[in-house]
């Protein structure tokens, strides 16, 4: 019995099926936030237009996606992962400042894990 494999390139791969893929997972995981399609997300644009630190463009839309899911979808917590020096602290205080003003009242927790402590390595 022979066995007849084929492996194509990550690229072709990606060409090929890429949008099979996306559209099966955001079938089984529908996105939260699409886009600024709704009154409330103008609404918490302009608390962040407010703040003296205002987000960029990409920043707040990652503060959209984060209340959307803690307060439209009422999780109990959200995941702001990026590289280091993309604003994530500001963000998640950006975010606290949007609930705060929509009336949640719950305490934010900030972690701070540095890639070289989630890969099991010390700072030097």
């Amino acid at each position: 019995m022979s066995t007849h494999s084929t492996t194509i390139p990550l690229t072709d791969f990606i060409s090929e099926f890429g949008d099979v893929l996306i559209g099966s997972l955001n079938e089984s995981n529908p996105p939260v936030y699409t886009g600024m399609t709704h009154p409330i997300h103008f609404q918490r644009q302009q608390v962040m237009d407010g703040l003296l630190r205002k987000p960029f463009d990409a920043q707040a839309e990652v503060v959209q996606a984060v209340t959307a899911l803690l307060v439209d979808k009422n999780e109990s917590a959200a995941v702001i992962n990026a590289e280091m020096g993309t604003g994530k602290t500001m963000m998640a205080i950006a975010a606290a400042a949007v609930m705060h003003a929509e009336g949640y009242r719950r305490h934010l927790d900030l972690g701070n894990c540095p890639k070289c402590q989630s890969l099991g390595f010390e700072r030097p």
